[in-house]
Formats: structure tokens, C-alpha cells, sequence
């Protein structure tokens, strides 16, 4: 699989696209969740159509950035992934997918490039993640101890008990774990007009973190169409055996996006 960073302008390398297509009508722009990086979107690209272009927000602090100071509030994120963004986006009409802390990045991007007169989403797939204004289920985590955060994360089963009980790679994990989490502890929405794009929720049925009417509640964000769609798994449905459903999900939404 080839992944490709892009760079416009002298701009930082904000965007990765994965499989490169260069002959696609759509990209799906994807958000991670918190602590993942671009490449935890690289599947995606060999599983949705040929006609999606997929691409990821590599956020400071991971991957191929690793050596830049992980943002800890979201309003600088989403001025520095603007500034980076603007050329790519205009290349090719564009959808925005995020899942869990990326599910509010995105709508957050989204209503950034509204207020800016900048080209809007033509649809937005949130995931994981209960609606802006409604509280997290957690208790603020991005303080935890070391040993919290790690038992945090086998609660909610988004690492690998190798990669926990490796110190060195919890060593580069963790500052920018810590500052996604910060983002996501401190965040709260603005009372922003709907977007004028249509939007879909999904949720997986035995996610703790985003019940269903919690999904639903996302209907407000939206002038547009929305619909609320279960899958089968846990929080990370998106990314573990759960990932053909939920590809043939986002593929379903946006066969017919124009």
C-alpha cells in the first residue's frame, strides 16, 4: 500500500493520502481518534470503492511528525490544520469521517471552514462519539497517572496489551495521548448554525462510550439529511473485525453523495 504525505506550499504535512487515486470523483477526509495517527486509516483505502480517495489528518506529535510538540486545545489544531488544508481540499469535491475524539475535529473543521467561506464537506460520517453538546460518559482522563491511563485504555480495548507492557513505545505513546485527551476533556461546542451538508452517525452495539440516543442526539448539527447506523462491535467497531461492515457503511452513505 502506498501512502503519500502531502505538502503544499511549504505547508507542514497536515494530510496523508493513502492509495492515491488520482482519477476518483470524492476524498474522504478521515479523523483519528485519540492518540492514532494517519495510518490507522490505511486499511480503509483498499476496503471502500475506487471512486473514494482516502486521506488522514496527521496531527503533530505522531508518525511521520513524531518529533513536533503534540496541540493540546482544539482551536489551535484546527487553525493549523486550516492553514495546511486549504489547497488540498480544493483539488476535488470532499467528505469528512471522524471517529470518536475525530468525530468533533471534524465537525469542528467543518463549521471552521463555514464561518471562513472556505469549500464545505459534502457530507460528514461521525462515529463512536456522543453529540458535541451532551457530557462524555468518562471522567476526565488526560491527568491520569501513567498506570490510570494505561488501564484506561484496556477499558475501552484500543491497544494492544504488547504495546501497554513496552515502555519504550508507551514513552512516545503517551505525550500525545495525553494532549488528544486534553482536547477532548476541555472541548465544548459553540452554538454554531447546522452545517448545510448531510450527516450520518455511527455507533457500534456494544460501544460504552456512545449509546444510541446519544447518536441521534447529532441530528441537531445538521440542515441537511441525517441517519443514525448500528454495527456490530465495541468503541473501535471501525478498526477491528468489525471494519467490513463499517467500510460497507461509509461506502453505502456515500454512493450517492454528489
Amino acid at each position: 500500500m502506498r501512502s503519500s504525505p502531502r505538502s503544499d506550499n511549504g505547508a507542514t504535512q497536515w494530510i496523508v493520502v493513502h492509495q492515491p487515486r488520482p482519477a476518483a470523483r470524492m476524498r474522504l477526509i478521515c479523523f483519528p481518534f485519540a492518540g492514532g495517527g494517519a495510518s490507522v486509516y490505511r486499511a480503509w483505502a483498499s476496503g471502500l470503492p475506487e471512486y473514494l480517495e482516502v486521506a488522514a489528518v496527521q496531527a503533530p506529535g505522531r508518525e511521520s511528525r513524531l518529533g513536533e510538540t503534540p496541540i493540546h486545545r482544539m482551536e489551535e489544531l484546527i487553525g493549523g490544520l486550516l492553514g495546511a488544508a486549504l489547497p488540498f481540499i480544493r483539488e476535488k469535491p470532499f467528505a469528512f469521517s471522524g471517529h470518536s475524539l475525530g468525530a468533533i475535529v471534524a465537525l469542528e473543521t467543518s463549521r471552521a471552514m463555514a464561518r471562513a467561506a472556505m469549500p464545505q464537506p459534502l457530507h460528514l460520517i461521525v462515529s463512536a462519539r456522543p453529540a458535541p453538546h451532551l457530557p462524555l460518559r468518562r471522567a476526565p482522563v488526560a491527568g491520569l497517572s501513567r498506570e490510570g491511563l494505561k488501564n484506561w485504555l484496556r477499558s475501552v480495548n484500543g491497544t494492544p496489551e504488547a504495546v501497554l507492557e513496552n515502555d519504550e513505545l508507551m514513552d512516545l505513546f503517551l505525550p500525545t495521548l495525553r494532549a488528544d485527551l486534553e482536547i477532548d476533556d476541555t472541548y465544548r461546542p459553540k452554538a454554531d448554525p447546522p452545517l448545510a451538508c448531510s450527516l450520518t452517525a455511527l455507533g457500534g452495539t456494544g460501544d460504552e462510550e456512545a449509546k444510541p440516543e446519544e447518536l441521534q442526539a447529532w441530528s441537531g448539527y445538521t440542515a441537511g439529511s441525517f441517519s443514525v447506523r448500528l454495527l456490530e462491535g465495541g468503541h473501535f467497531f471501525a478498526f477491528d473485525q468489525g471494519r467490513p461492515a463499517a467500510l460497507a457503511a461509509v461506502a453505502g452513505v456515500l454512493a450517492n453523495v454528489r
